[in-house]
């Protein structure tokens, strides 16, 4: 059985629209769709604040779909899909922009270690810059991102190699405190 439906106006079977109590809706879930992504944009708080009242009021709705989003994740968790449905919606990856970023970083970019491989990138700009593991991408975010704090740091690595407190004895380095003096005796 098919049905026309009132917005793009195709001719689509009956399972491509929504119910609507005892009848479907005018518009096919498609159109659906994109309606509420329009709306959202144009009204985005608004839409939120009614769907956030809707599930407050309706603590089944809200258990269903909260069941439902989990069920759906469970699925691409399992499927190997869920980073790179993220990928594509966080930086606008291609799939095939995600296969080759897959394959020219294998191992970290920097320690070329770990392959449990995160998605590093410029928080300016979004652009991908390449996979790292959490420790590396850890310590780029650290530093803001810039060339200049890092440059700052080999600097400061490389001039405190041998230890910035070479020259002071042991014994009379402000640093080393004896058990004694410790506990106050």
């Amino acid at each position: 059985m098919t049905k026309t439906c009132s917005q793009c106006k195709r001719e689509k079977s009956t399972s491509e629209y929504s119910p609507n109590g005892a009848r479907l809706r005018a518009a096919c879930k498609v159109c659906e769709a994109s309606n509420k992504r329009q709306e959202r944009k144009e009204n985005g708080e608004h839409v939120r604040t009614i769907e956030r009242n809707y599930m407050q009021r309706n603590p089944t709705a809200r258990d269903r779909r909260a069941a439902k989003s989990k069920e759906w994740w469970d699925k691409k968790r399992a499927d190997g899909t869920a980073s790179d449905l993220y990928k594509k919606h966080n930086y606008g990856l291609t799939p095939e922009q995600i296969v080759q970023l897959k394959q020219l970083d294998p191992v970290c970019a920097i320690c070329k270690r770990s392959t449990t491989l995160h998605t590093d990138h410029c928080h300016t700009t979004n652009v991908v810059r390449g996979r790292l593991c959490v420790r590396c991408n850890t310590a780029l975010g650290k530093f803001g991102d810039t060339t200049v704090l890092l440059h700052k740091a080999i600097a400061y690595l490389e001039a405190r190699s041998k230890g910035a407190l070479e020259s002071v004895p042991a014994e009379q380095s402000p640093h080393r405190h004896s058990r004694s003096n410790d506990l106050g005796r």
